[in-house]
Formats: structure tokens, C-alpha cells, sequence
């Protein structure tokens, strides 16, 4: 079952990197630069969107290693960022902000912005990233963007506050089978388990490299034991439900 959860996880994730390197993103974003750029669609949420497109783009390759291990924030080459596409997106960010509109496009560009604004993960600016979260979940409240928001709560008040969060999320049981939630909340608990709020970003800085390995060792044991245990509530409930039915 461990064996059968990690490949899920891994093979979600390399559909995901697949996409973004498929031919269909580039012309998506080229599409979007097209509209963006044509009067008739020369408008602050078609910029807002090509931006988002731009800014995830550029970081993306940096997200997983050779062998294909997910690779957290401070874990990623920030040198291989693609510093064209991040200056491309900041551009059609500015333009974006031309209208009164603060659509999703305009804040979930905006936080992409503040992570490749960071020349490292000590310098990233998360309140400013939780406040932008707290705006976008007023206009789109679903438990992926809330997911999103409980890093950035871990990030600003610790991973306590983290965990609490994803607990507090609506409609949670929509992520039962989101593999990200069980990433977040691995990484939420082992954080947690020796975590000092003075010293967090010291831990971070002074890591060696040679301790990466472990600490996402330590993140997968968390992670597939709370989806395991995840997969265990759901089938019970099934069992619940299917056994109390009848004809």
C-alpha cells in the first residue's frame, strides 16, 4: 500500500511537470500574449493571466531533481529560473494593474510575483504572500486555494498554525484524495517536532546540502502515513455507507 501511495504521488506530480514542458503551455502562453496584445483583448485580466502563466512557467523545471523527487521551495535552483519569463510576467503584471479589477488571475500572479521577487527563501516576503491569499480566498474559496493559504500561515505563525488552518479549511474532505494535502500537512508535522520560531530560518540557512535527502525522507514517512490513514477514514465511511443500505 506505502509502495502504491508513493507512486500516485509521484506520478501526479510528473503529469504536472509534463504539462507545463508539453507543447500546449507554450502555446497557451503564446495565445495569451496574442490576446493581451490585441486591442479587442488588451485588458487588465487577460495581462493578469498571461503573467500567472509566465511566473509559474519560469520556476517550474526547478521543482523536481533528476531522478524526478519533488523539491520543496528552499529546495529549488533559484539560478535556473528562466529570468525571461519571470521579466515577461512582471511586465504584464504592471499592465494588469491598469483597471480598479483585483481579479484571481491579478492575486494569484501577484503571489507567484513575490516568490520569484525573493533571491532566496530566507528573503521571501510571506505576510505579504498570506495577505494576498487572504484577499484571493474572498473571491474564490475552494480547499486548493485555502491548502495554498495554510503554507502561508505556516510560513508567517508556524507550522501549529499551519496545521490549523488546513484542519479549519471548508469543505476539507474534497482533498481526501489531493496528495498535496498530505505533502503539506508531512512537512507541517515534521516541522513541528523541533520547531523554533527564532530559529527556523537559521535551520533553513545553515542546512547542509547533504541533509536534503533526509529531511524529504522524513516529510514522505509523514505524508504517506496521513494519506494512508486518509485512504483508511474514506473506506470506512464507504463501508459505512454501503452497509447501512439497501434495495
Amino acid at each position: 500500500m506505502i509502495h502504491f501511495i508513493e507512486s500516485v504521488c509521484a506520478e501526479a506530480l510528473e503529469a504536472r511537470f509534463r504539462f507545463f514542458q508539453h507543447p500546449a503551455s507554450r502555446e497557451a502562453i503564446r495565445l495569451g500574449a496574442l490576446l493581451a496584445e490585441h486591442s479587442a483583448g488588451n485588458q487588465p485580466r487577460a495581462h493578469a493571466l498571461l503573467a500567472l502563466m509566465l511566473l509559474n512557467g519560469a520556476r517550474l523545471p526547478t521543482r523536481v531533481d533528476a531522478d524526478g523527487n519533488i523539491l520543496r521551495l528552499e529546495e529549488q535552483n533559484r539560478s535556473q529560473w528562466d529570468q525571461s519569463m519571470i521579466a515577461r510576467g512582471l511586465y504584464h503584471l504592471m499592465q494588469s494593474t491598469a483597471g480598479d479589477e483585483a481579479s484571481e488571475y491579478h492575486l494569484q500572479a501577484a503571489i507567484s510575483a513575490c516568490h520569484c521577487a525573493a533571491q532566496d527563501y530566507e528573503a521571501t516576503d510571506w505576510p505579504r504572500i498570506l495577505s494576498l491569499y487572504d484577499r484571493l480566498i474572498e473571491i474564490d474559496d475552494s480547499p486548493v486555494v485555502a491548502l495554498n493559504r495554510a503554507v502561508a500561515v505556516a510560513n508567517v505563525r508556524g507550522p501549529r498554525a499551519g496545521i490549523e488552518a488546513v484542519e479549519a479549511i471548508h469543505a476539507r474532505q474534497q482533498l481526501n484524495c489531493y496528495y498535496l494535502l498530505y505533502a503539506v500537512l508531512g512537512e507541517f508535522e515534521a516541522d513541528s517536532l523541533g520547531y523554533d520560531d527564532k530559529q527556523k530560518q537559521k535551520k533553513i540557512k545553515d542546512r547542509p546540502r547533504g541533509d536534503m535527502g533526509q529531511a524529504r525522507k522524513t516529510i514522505l514517512l509523514h505524508s504517506l502515513w496521513l494519506l494512508y490513514r486518509g485512504i483508511l477514514e474514506i473506506t470506512a465511511s464507504s463501508f459505512a455507507v454501503f452497509g447501512s443500505w439497501s434495495p
